[in-house]
């Protein structure tokens, strides 16, 4: 007997960190920034960026430390492009946006999240410093669940 609660694409493709989650009525919640020329940094799927101060056409961005940098936007999982340096315009969060992030702790759904001061900057459970989000899934240590992000604030810390 054939079990019809399987799905039936045997090709399903499992999610990729730095993947939008859920895409609201108003469209997927990403944009364009360009990261400034003078960096040197090399920029991975959710890492975090902050805005730059300058002139251009799209905002600019440098690599974000949580925790002391004000946090703009995670940048996201792109399937042409795994990485990206100084000059690169790639695609990056908005607020409210839900993405696929991994764990470095065991978290409950429903936790306030941060991230990790360095790479590969996973979720950790908030501090008034670090908080992105909450979570939206129960997640154990490397897995990989949804965030609803809060970032950029939008009132003063």
């Amino acid at each position: 007997m054939t079990d019809i609660r399987k799905p039936l694409n045997q090709f399903e493709l499992g999610v990729v960190v730095g993947q939008l989650a859920m895409i609201g009525a108003a469209g997927p919640a990403s944009m364009s920034v360009q990261l400034i020329s003078t960096s040197v940094a090399t920029l991975a799927p959710t890492y975090p960026i902050k805005l730059i101060t300058g002139a251009g056409k799209i905002p600019q961005v440098e690599l974000a430390v949580p925790g002391t940098d004000p946090i703009y936007g995670l940048t996201l999982f792109d399937p042409k492009q795994s990485t990206w340096t100084a000059e690169d315009i790639l695609q990056v969060t908005t607020e409210a946006a839900v993405i696929h992030l991994k764990s470095d702790e065991i978290l409950a759904r429903g936790a306030k999240v941060g991230m990790a001061t360095t790479a590969p900057y996973e979720l950790i459970a908030a501090t008034s410093a670090n908080y992105i989000g909450q979570l939206l899934d129960d997640v154990v240590v490397d897995g990989i669940a949804r965030v609803q992000l809060a970032i950029p604030l939008t009132v003063a810390p």
